[in-house]
Parts: C-alpha cells; structure tokens; sequence
C-alpha cells in the first residue's frame, strides 16, 4: 500500500512537471511572437527572435525591442560580444532600457538572461508586457484582468454557447474569440453557422480572421487551446482589445453623428415643406389675382345674383377664409423652423425670394386690393343688372299704354262717316283734334321710350336691338296716326260748315281733363319705381327725385279746382268730347294722393334702414381694426420674447393663457358679425375683413403659442440630462460595484481606468488624469458615484455642438478635415451614411469635407 501511494505521487509529481513544460512552452511561443510581432515591424526580420533563452544571451535584441516598444534609444554597445563580460555589459544596458521605460521585472538579473533562465526570461517578457500591452487597460495586473475580462463579457453577452469568466476554459472552444470578433465585425464572422463542438475550426477561423482581416498577430496556435496558458491568452486577447477599441471609438462617434444628422435632417424637411408649402401658396395667389382681375359675371340679373351670392357664400366665408388659415399655419411653420433652429444652435432660415412670411402677407395685402376691386365691380354689375330690370319694366309699361293707346285711335281715326248732325261733325272735329293733340302729347311718352331705350344703351344692355326695333315699330305708328288725323280733318273740315261748335265748356272740360289724367298717368310711374336702395347716397337721389314730383302735384290743384267747376256747369250734360268724368278724374287724384303718402312713408323708413345699416358697418369695421391691431401687438409680443429656454417656456405659457382669456374680443366681433347677417348687410365699405378673417387670424395667434410651447418643451426635455432610467442606473450601478474592491463608494484612478477599458476605451494615463481633474469634484483623483453618473450619461448622450460633431467626424478616421465614403459607412447607419454622401462636399480625390459641413449647419 505504502508502494502504490508512493507510485502515484510520483505519477501526479511528472503529471504536475508536464503540464508545466507545456505551459512554458506554449507561453514561449506566444511571447515569441508577439515579441516579433513588434521587433520584426520595426526593425525588420533580420531581428527576428527564435529562441527567447538564446537570442536575449546577447542582450542587442532586447535593447531593439524596448527601442520597437518605447522609442528608447539604443545605447552603444558591443555588436558581436564574445566573452562572459562582454554579455553581462550588453546586458546591463538593456537592463537600464527595461527600467528606465518603467519596467519592473522582480529580481531580474544579468545572469538569468547570460544563462538562459527560461521560467525568469518568461517573467520579463509579461511584465514587458504588462506595461506595454496592458499598461493601456489598467495599472495594476489585478484590474487589468478584470478589466480585460469584464469587456470580453460585455462584448459576448446574448451569444449562444459563450459563457466567459476566465482566460482558459471558457476559450477553448474557439466561440468566445468568435463573438468577440462578430460583435465588432459580423461580417467576418458566420455566427449561424458556428458549433461549439467544432472546436479546432472554430479556433482556426478565429486566428485566421484575427492575422489576416485584422492584422492581430498569431500568437496561438489551435493546439494550445488544449490547455490554455492564462497569461498567453491575456496576451493574445489584449491584441484583440487594442484593435477593437478604435472601432467601439468609431462607433460612439458615428452614433453621434447619427443623431446631430437625425435633428438635421428633420430640419432640412420643415424647411423644405415650408418651401414647398409656402410656393404652392404663392402660386395660388397669383393666379387667383389673375382670376380676380376677370370681369365676366354673366348676361342677365340672375347669372350676376348667382355669382354675387357664390362670391359672398363661397369665396368669402369659404374659399378666402381657409386659405387665410393655410397662410398662418405657413407662418406658424416659418416660425416653429426658426425655433427649432434656435434652440439646437443652427443660423436661422433665409426662405427664397418672395417665399418669406414677409412677401407672402405683401401678396396677400395685393390681393386683398384686388378682392375690394372684384367685390365693388360684382356690385356696380349687379346694380347696373338692377337698373337694366327697371328701365326694361319702364320701357313695357310705357310701350304697352302707347301701343293700346294707338289702338284705341286708330279705331277712332278710322272711321270717316262724318256724322248726321252739327253736334256729331263738331264732336268727331274735337275727337280729331284731340286725336292729333294725343299724338303729339303721347311724343312725350314716345321721347321718355326714347330716353329709356338711350338709357339700356348707356348700360350696355345685351338685347338693345329687340328694343330699338320695337321703339321703331312705335314711331311708324305715330307717322300712320298722323296721316289718319290729317285725312280725317280733312273730311270733317268740308262738313264743319253745317256744323256749330259744340258748347266751350265741354270742350274745355274735356281738353283740360285729359291733361290732368296725362298728369296722373305720369305720376303714377313716377311714384311706382322701387324705394329698395343699396347705401344713403341712393335713398337720397329717390328722395330728390320724389320732390320735384311733389312739387307738380301742389301745381296741378288750381286745374282739379277748374275741373270741378266745369263739372258743375255740366252736370246732368252729356259731353260726346270726352269719355272721361270728373269722379273719375276724382278718383284718380285720391289714387295718387294715397301713392303720394305711401312713397313718403317707405322713403322714411328706407331712410332710416339705411342708417342704421350704416351704423352698423361702421361699428364692424371698427372692431375689426382694434381686433387686428390686438392680434398683431399680441404676435409681435411672443415672437419678442427671449432669454433661457425655461424663461421662453415661462413667458410664452404666460402668454398663451392671457390670449386664451381675451377670447372675450371674437365673441365681441362674431355679436356684430351676426347683426351684419340679420340684415342681410353683405357689403362694407369701411373695411376689407370679415368675421372669417379676424376668427383666423386668433386661431393662427394661438396655434403659433402652442407650437412655440411644445418646441421648448421638446428642448427641455432633450436637455435634460438628470432624468437617467432605472435600467441604465442599475447597469451603472453594477459596473462601479465591479471596480470598486474596497467598497469605498469611490474609484481610485486605477480602478477607473479598468472600467474605462471594459467600456472599450483604450485610455492613456496622461487622458484618465484629466478626466478625473474634470469629474472628480469632491475628491481629487477618485471619482464619486454620482459623479461617475454623469460621466457615464455625458458619454452616452450627445452635445449638440460643431466642435462635438467634428471631433466625431475626425474619430471615424478624417484627416485634414476630410472624410472618406467607407468610413462613413463603416460607422453609420445606412440612411445617415446616404444623407451624408449627398449633402457633403466631395474634392476631387473622393473624399468629403467634414469640416465645411459642419460649418454650414452651425455658423
């Protein structure tokens, strides 16, 4: 028994001394090459080292290696050092070199590299490495691990079969370098297609990817993942981290770049709808002036009524109205642009010529013009339509009372018997007489269808010729008359001998009644035009008109007072000279008396309408210039209001409730507006607005508050840096938690440095100690865990700034301010990427300006 103990001790023992064999050797060969990796770059193959315990004998090597790493010179030395002084000197120098760089190696003498001292000689080589390699994630061996290891855990977290929380079994199956590689560059890397029992192909394909896509040397080969040596794989996966951390740099930059692109794209398409908006405005403006300017409202009362009341419904309370809202809601847009553009610290906005705020309310002040000439033309046609209807209406009640006139003395003048007795030829002799005195009385009546026929003609009517024809058929009526009276007196005058005149008082009776009857005919169309008028100046002329009437009534009572004394004489007398009696010229005159006191009664009243009409447009136009003149001072008010975007918020809110409470001032205009309505008043002369326009321009006032509200709120939130969600808290959280060994509730500047390498950032000591001098406010040199939270919110959030965005740019690889299309693409997104290449400068060797892009967003 004693036997079979000591047997398998001993087995254990040579189990023990070979597993460290192979570790030595396999850490040899890694050292080895990654040694070379850095001789042969800087000093060519020439130097390459083979053997670690032979090629540093001479120490030449080694003082080119600190040289390849640290840019310390060489010093002078023995080239081809022969004897054991001449080696322990050349070693002694390099020695110097290993510590003058910062080195230190633990007890490493001249005689372990004359000696070849492998186990020691491996000791140099990591904690040259160490130094130089790691040095750049930490400066303590312990955070430098953790460090390394925490940003390899951060990078495979989420892949299948990649579980890593050490350097040796959690590689051997080649995964873990595999997501490393992919999470940065999956393109390389066919993760789908990955077993983990493919061990060697999936190492194999991980060096192969890493040597020749990434120029990361192989210091490993496939077989050394057997048994993994950790300090070997630290070395190898420093490689990695080192590589990688310009791209996490090109990454961060290139998000940022996204975002300031993202704000500036949403600004370049407000400005391009307000260009497209505001155009597609302008336009319609100048074709509705052209349309304005056309003068064709139709031939007849009707077609201009339809087209006055389409202008007043349609046009006026519709059409006009909704293109008022369209023209602020364009400036409510100019507006929302330049707030925006002020808050995220871009120029303002120049719209092209005529397409500013400022040209378009000029265009629609000119068109303005143009509807009071269109509205004040619509009116004069349909009054003149109105004065046309009247003088036709006129022109038919005279023609008709001529044509049954001439009817009546055509009968008369037709016949020729002269008559049986003195009585009957001395009748028809008067008849005849005053057949031809009617004929040429009636040419008044025939002169005032002349002057209504000028009248149509003065007024342009359409149909003047039907009405000159029927005004000539007229006038050969006359010319027959007159040729039968002639004839008729003729004949009644050779039997005039046999005749005696008929009593004078019959005579006189009949002549003078005719003439007050002619009277009555003339005052009863005088006194039936219409008292309807459009305005005051109208009624007036009614009025004047109605005087002079009036004025010939009061002389025509003496020939009714001579009338009635004619009737007393011939009371109970038959008068064959006239079919006319005294109640019926009695009966007139009562008729024209009532007409007479109608007309005074509905001039007054028409009078008074008016007026009032008058009053009322006069207290609407009003309104609507202290209400605009309101609307204005209070739009100039906000658009003046300055300051911190809290003190805009502050004050605009201020605004906008006091502009709310004012709605007193439309409900004061709509009361007016509706009293316009009720009468039926459509024109104004005082003013060009309307209830439509003035209810515009409040909502648009009011739209602009809430938009400018909602921009400085869209401000403040996005500044707003203090709100950080709970999961980013707690992810923060837990990564101090990591680094912070003594529980202190601080970072020493190594431990945070570690955490910067586990984010990926390849940090200098020179760039951590400027960092802790801006962030470590409450201590110096150790940062505090709330400050180390808004470190980590500065990182993640982006400044909107130019020096930012081209700090990202010149992140991405831009040199002298340019920029290539593959590191754009490389880093962005591809709908950022394609907003880039098309709006940036591109010189002639195919790289684009960065700087002068920035600098036109900014300056």
């Amino acid at each position: 028994t004693k036997q079979s103990e000591e047997r398998v001790k001993f087995s254990m023992g040579d189990r023990t001394e070979q597993l460290r064999v192979e570790r030595e050797k396999v850490q040899s060969k890694a050292f080895t090459r990654w040694v070379n990796s850095h001789l042969v770059k800087c000093h060519g193959s020439e130097c390459a080292v083979t053997d670690l315990t032979v090629d540093f004998k001479t120490g030449t090597k080694l003082m080119k290696l600190i040289n390849a790493l640290y840019g310390k010179p060489v010093p002078k030395h023995n080239l081809n050092p022969k004897m054991r002084p001449q080696l322990m000197d050349n070693l002694t120098l390099a020695l110097k070199m290993i510590d003058d760089a910062g080195i230190k190696t633990n007890f490493l003498k001249q005689t372990h590299l004359a000696d070849g001292d492998l186990k020691m000689i491996l000791g140099m080589v990591w904690c040259i490495i160490l130094d130089y390699q790691i040095k750049g994630i930490s400066v303590e061996e312990l955070s430098a691990k953790e460090g390394l290891l925490l940003w390899c855990q951060r990078r495979t977290k989420g892949y299948k079969d990649v579980d890593i929380h050490n350097f040796t079994g959690s590689f051997t199956d080649g995964l873990g370098f595999c997501a490393i590689i992919h999470s940065y560059r999956p393109d390389l890397i066919p993760w789908d297609t990955l077993d983990k029992a493919n061990k060697k192909d999936n190492l194999t394909l991980a060096f192969n990817v890493a040597e020749k896509e990434l120029g990361i040397a192989q210091l490993l080969d496939v077989e050394d993942m057997e048994e993994p040596d950790e300090r070997s794989v630290i070395t190898y996966l420093s490689e990695y981290f080192h590589c990688f951390s310009k791209v996490n740099q090109g990454e961060v930059a290139g998000r940022r770049i996204a975002k300031i692109v993202a704000i500036q794209r949403e600004l370049d398409n407000l400005k391009n709808d307000y260009v497209a908006r505001a155009q597609k405005f302008v336009d319609w403006v100048n074709a509705n002036i052209a349309e304005l300017a056309k003068r064709e409202f139709g031939t007849c009362t009707a077609e201009v009524q339809a087209a006055y009341d389409g202008w007043n419904n349609e046009y006026k309370k519709q059409t006009r109205p909704n293109k008022m809202m369209e023209r602020i809601d364009l400036e409510s847009l100019f507006n929302t642009l330049q707030t925006k553009l002020k808050v995220n610290n871009r120029k303002p906005f120049v719209a092209p010529e005529g397409l500013a705020p400022k040209n378009i309310a000029a265009l629609w002040d000119n068109m303005s013009t143009v509807e009071v000439a269109k509205d004040e033309a619509l009116r004069a046609e349909l009054q003149r339509m109105f004065r046309i209807d009247n003088l036709l209406a006129k022109f038919n009640t005279k023609l008709n009372t001529l044509e049954a006139w001439s009817e009546v003395t055509r009968a008369i003048l037709s016949n020729k018997e002269p008559g049986h007795s003195i009585s009957e030829v001395n009748a028809k002799l008067t008849i005849n007489k005053n057949c031809v005195n009617d004929i040429e009385s009636n040419k008044t009546r025939l002169n005032d269808l002349k002057a209504v026929c000028q009248a149509l003609e003065s007024e342009r009517y359409a149909n003047l010729v039907d009405i000159q024809g029927r005004l000539q058929a007229v006038e050969c009526i006359f010319g027959e008359l007159q040729l039968l009276a002639c004839q008729q007196e003729s004949i009644l005058s050779k039997a005039l001998v046999q005749e005696q005149q008929l009593e004078e008082w019959r005579v006189a009776f009949a002549t003078k009644a005719r003439e007050f009857i002619q009277f009555t005919e003339d005052c009863k169309d005088a006194l039936s035009d219409p008292t309807r008028a459009s305005d005051l100046n109208e009624i007036h002329s009614l009025q004047a008109v109605f005087v002079k009437v009036n004025a010939l009534a009061g002389e025509k009572e003496c020939q009714l007072c001579e009338l009635r004394e004619l009737a007393v004489h011939l009371e109970g007398v038959q008068n064959v000279y006239t079919f006319t009696k005294f109640t019926d010229i009695e009966a007139k005159w009562a008729g024209i008396q009532a007409q007479f006191a109608k007309r005074t009664e509905d001039l007054a009243a028409e009078e008074k309408r008016q007026q009032v009409d008058e009053e009322h447009r006069i207290a609407f136009a009003k309104a609507t210039e202290e209400f605009l003149t309101w609307i204005n001072t209070e739009k100039a008010a906000l658009e003046a209001i300055s300051g911190g975007v809290q003190a805009q918020l502050a004050a605009t809110v201020e605004k906008r409730a006091a502009l709310a409470a004012s709605e007193g001032k439309l409900q004061d205009m709509t009361a007016k507006s509706d009293v316009l309505s009720q009468r039926h008043i459509t024109y104004n002369p005082h003013t060009k607005e309307s209830l439509e326009s003035c209810t515009a321009e409040y909502k648009g006032l009011m739209e602009f508050a809430d938009k400018t509200v909602s921009v400085l709120q869209e401000q403040i939130s996005a500044q707003q840096n203090s709100g950080v969600p709970a999961e980013q808290l707690a992810e923060f959280k837990d990564l101090f938690g990591v680094f912070d060994k003594d529980r202190d509730q601080k970072l020493a500047k190594h431990e945070f440095k570690a955490c910067l390498a586990s984010l990926g950032l390849d940090t200098s000591d020179t760039e951590v100690d400027k960092l802790l001098t801006d962030i470590a406010k409450k201590e110096a040199g150790n940062v505090y865990f709330e400050e180390f939270v808004d470190y980590m919110v500065s990182k993640t959030e982006d400044s909107d700034s130019a020096a930012t965005i081209n700090s990202a740019f010149k992140t991405l690889g831009g040199k002298d301010q340019f920029v290539s299309e593959d590191e754009i693409k490389r880093f962005t997104d591809p709908a950022t990427a394609e907003y880039l290449l098309k709006n940036m400068t591109k010189n002639p060797e195919g790289m684009y300006d960065y700087q002068q892009y920035v600098a036109g967003i900014y300056n």
